[in-house]
């Protein structure tokens, strides 16, 4: 006859039935030596099935009573007997207060007693312990409770794990439900099951919103330090544990990510405060706001050096330092220079990658966008920087770089690019240590721009690039149609996207939406070395920089005045603080006047007054300049405006070209001259030419084959064409001009330089009058000229040289004939095609002229009177 064994203690770790539980010792066990963890059933009772095909009828109900009762808590048990076949022990677990936990059961009607519990030769003690059951029973099922009570109470619960994880999401996450964690898997994945509705459950595997724990041991591969001491921690408080459960996402190993809450406490900071996890970065997304709080349970374990964290150096911090922003490369890539003074410094935001703008090469989506979006709001500006790291290139595609946070006015800017939809967020390695300092908010707004469709995420067409009308010879006719109208608006808006030299600009018009190449009017300004193998003019570095610094990607406004010869765009720029950028560069001394253009600006005053500033001066290209002689001063001013009389110089000339802008090209026939042309020519027929091995600089004198008669004549390069390996020649003793292979070229010998013999095509100008603006009347008048002295042999008097311009101003006669009335330009005047020059040169306004001036005066007014050429209309100079 069987007895009951004494009452032992144990903890109870968890529940698997309404009549089974999982028993574990406690610290002190009476009478036992070793530690345990065992199944104890209830004796005599039976509670409904938990099944994976179904929980049957108050299954639930049941297992939840003994859940709720005993879960680790201690308790008291005694085994009555022991199964033979799986050694599982059945007895008596008696609660804190010594109730009896089936008794309890048995009346609340969430088990049955067995009916063939109890045997003839039971001991007094079990056939009582069967009676009071079977009594207690008998009540239960006269008060109809529980199982007697007729109603199923069936929960629906499904074992099998969601397979289609995104569509459970999207019916069930966002929302907090209850749930009770069925196993631990590791320190961050758990079983639960999910409190769906009151009688709707589901089984699923969820990860820990918000933290990585160590891993576990798997698959033969050991597990890693505090693995399993971050299991265990799970372990003791969640098993059987009810929590609180809100789902925001799922893995692609289709575990669902939840929040998890014991009551008030997040297990997620628990784990991060005891130094058993780190903040997972990929689930930045998911926690949302409290990924502050999660930040600061991790600082805590960090400060503390705790498990994970025991080896933790914290990242030395770098103070900001005042920088202004230079160029915006792409919404994520500034250069920057620090107020202070030093160098320059390229830097890429921390955390993010915007579109990239690819020069010559299709940008990515919004890359013009997100650039456009960071020049208008840093450049030029002042900000605070802060060095995160280095990227090393470990690709010869792409160059190492520091990353940084740029704070404006208080903000990340890095932040501001993401929130507008501009930019992605850079998903880090949990080691890596170069991550913005700001990468939580940056991940959060990400979230938010996509959400909102912003940006890159609207789902719209992209902004492309404003298309470049490219100077060269196709686009002269284009430019020539735009002019007109550019020049109608007066000050135009834009941005100067790009500083080649300090005197030429590439700007976008945003209003027309194209970018033009932009030269300033009536100025020289020093050349700038394009590559390693060319030498800058003196100060033409420093002009290049003084331009970079106020109008590199700055707002500017233009005003357009003419097109060059291969359709670049002619006029002023004024700074962002509305300042004349040519006037700015002539007080630095970094350009000069081009006498001829200059003087017909509607800004002439201002111009000569700065570059007489520098001048007095001796600025920047006046270093070196010496004060002209008493005497000097004195013929200069007699020849400018104190001439009794015109002076008389007559000469026969050859005008070999007429150039776009109403300049010609001329030879003066004199033996002195043609003499010497001719045993140039002769000579260099007999010269053994040298080629040039590699290209020769711009402005470099060579001898070019001119392509018609395939002889050698002296020439100047003026540009060269890499596309084409073309080389755009001058030829310096005939004017004119043409493009040649580099196989054309060779070197021009010391004995035939300029020095010995200068260029015998001298640049000319016809006297007190000025060509029309309107391309059809100036093509109409450069037609006439052409026809009157192109291959003719004509006379010219010489009015005024302009020696350092090299500009003779003559007026031109057809024979030996010198009236005024006969001359070319009164010739010109009277057919329309010219008129007098509205701003008169400081020359042409000498008394010794005034009777010349009003004899051309006479020719207009002929051609006014018959409405002809550029009087078709009326009087075009009336106000």
């Amino acid at each position: 006859m069987a007895t009951m064994e004494p009452f032992k203690k144990g903890i109870v770790k968890s529940v698997l039935s309404g009549d089974t539980v999982t028993l574990q010792s406690t610290v002190t066990v009476e009478g036992e030596s070793e530690p345990y963890e065992k199944q104890f059933s209830l004796a005599y009772v039976s509670a409904p099935r938990l099944r994976r095909e179904g929980d049957e009828p108050w299954a639930f109900q049941s297992r939840e009573y003994v859940r709720n009762s005993v879960l680790n808590k201690e308790v008291r048990f005694k085994t009555a007997y022991t199964t033979t076949t799986n050694q599982r022990e059945y007895g008596i677990i008696a609660l804190n207060d010594g109730a009896n936990l089936a008794e309890r059961l048995i009346e609340e009607g969430l088990v049955t007693v067995r009916q063939e519990a109890g045997r003839k030769d039971d001991p007094e003690e079990i056939t009582e312990i069967l009676q009071r059951y079977r009594d207690l029973e008998t009540i239960a099922k006269a008060e109809r409770k529980g199982i007697h009570s007729g109603d199923s109470a069936v929960v629906e619960c499904n074992n099998d794990f969601p397979t289609e994880t995104e569509d459970f999401f999207k019916k069930w996450g966002k929302k907090r439900m209850e749930a009770i964690v069925e196993r631990v898997l590791t320190g961050d994945r758990i079983v639960v099951r999910l409190f769906l509705t009151p009688t709707l459950h589901q089984h699923a595997a969820m990860a820990v919103a918000g933290v990585r724990t160590p891993a576990t041991a798997r698959n033969g591969e050991p597990a890693e330090e505090f693995g399993d001491q971050a299991k265990q921690f799970a372990d003791d408080r969640l098993t059987q544990q009810k929590i609180a459960v809100e789902l925001v996402g799922c893995t692609q190993q289709n575990f669902l990510i939840g929040k998890v809450w014991i009551g008030k406490t997040s297990f997620a900071e628990s784990l991060l405060s005891d130094g058993l996890a780190r903040v997972n970065d990929q689930h930045i997304s998911y926690v949302g706001s409290d990924i502050t709080k999660l930040r600061s349970a991790e600082g805590q374990a960090k400060a503390k050096k705790l498990r994970i964290w025991k080896n933790f150096v914290p990242k030395k911090i770098e103070g900001g330092v005042e920088c202004v922003v230079t160029r915006v490369w792409n919404g994520d890539t500034l250069t920057v220079k620090r107020t202070q003074g030093g160098s320059e410094r390229k830097i890429s935001l921390s955390s993010i990658r915007a579109p990239k703008v690819i020069p010559n090469v299709i940008s990515e989506e919004f890359a013009n966008e997100a650039k456009e979006f960071m020049r208008k709001r840093l450049i030029g500006k002042t900000v605070i920087v802060r060095i995160d790291g280095r990227k090393e290139s470990d690709d010869k595609k792409f160059e190492s770089k520091d990353v940084a946070t740029v704070i404006k006015d208080g903000k990340n800017v890095a932040l501001s690019l993401v929130e507008a939809g501009y930019a992605k967020v850079i998903y880090h390695k949990h080691d890596d240590t170069d991550r913005s300092p700001d990468y939580d908010d940056l991940r959060l707004a990400a979230d938010q721009a996509e959400a909102a469709k912003r940006g890159i995420y609207s789902g719209k067409e992209t902004v492309k690039e404003f298309p470049e009308l490219v100077p060269n010879k196709d686009q002269v006719h284009k430019a020539k149609i735009q002019l007109p109208g550019l020049v109608r608006q007066g000050r135009v808006s834009g941005f100067v996207d790009y500083v080649a030299a300090g005197g030429r600009f590439k700007v976008v018009i945003p209003k027309e939406g194209y970018k033009i190449t932009f030269l300033l009017a009536g100025l020289q300004v020093p050349k700038t070395a394009r590559s390693s193998s060319e030498v800058s003019d003196p100060f033409g570095d420093d002009a290049a920089k003084f331009a970079m610094d106020k109008l590199m990607q700055r707002d500017v406004t233009v005003e357009f005045e003419s097109i060059d010869k291969i359709g670049g765009f002619i006029g002023t720029i004024w700074t962002p603080d509305n300042k004349n950028f040519s006037e700015e560069l002539l007080l630095r001394g970094f350009a000069k006047l081009h006498t001829y253009s200059a003087e017909r600006s509607k800004y002439a005053s201002v111009l000569f007054a700065a570059e007489e500033r520098a001048r007095a001066g001796r600025i920047g290209l006046w270093h070196n300049y010496v004060e002209p002689t008493e005497e000097e001063v004195l013929v200069e001013a007699t020849v400018n405006l104190d001439l009794d009389k015109r002076p008389l110089d007559y000469r026969n000339v050859e005008v070999t070209s007429v150039l776009p802008d109403g300049r010609m090209k001329l030879q003066i026939n004199h033996p002195q001259y043609t003499g010497a042309l001719a045993t140039l020519q002769s000579s260099l027929r007999k010269f053994k030419i040298e080629p040039f091995t590699d290209a020769p600089r711009r402005n470099t004198y060579v001898v070019a084959r001119f392509s018609e008669d395939k002889q050698l004549y002296r020439a100047r390069i003026t540009s060269f064409d890499k596309a084409t390996a073309q080389v755009q020649v001058n030829y310096i003793d005939y004017g004119n001009t043409e493009l040649l292979p580099l196989s054309a070229l060779f070197k021009l010998p010391e004995e035939y330089s300029i020095s010995k013999l200068r260029p015998q095509a001298i640049d000319a100008v016809l006297s007190f009058i000025q060509f029309p603006a309107q391309d059809d009347y100036l093509q109409e008048a450069l037609d006439a000229l052409d026809h009157f002295v192109v291959g003719r042999q004509t006379v010219a008097n010489v009015d005024f040289e302009d020696k350092k311009e090299g500009v003779m101003y003559v007026t031109l006669y057809e024979n030996a004939e010198k009236d005024v009335h006969d001359s070319i330009n009164a010739e010109l005047l009277r057919l329309g095609n010219v008129m007098l020059a509205r701003k008169p040169r400081r020359w042409e306004q000498s008394p010794a002229f005034k009777q010349i001036v009003a004899e051309l005066k006479k020719s207009e007014d002929e051609a006014k009177d018959a409405r002809t050429g550029i009087w078709e209309y009326g009087d075009l100079t009336e106000d």
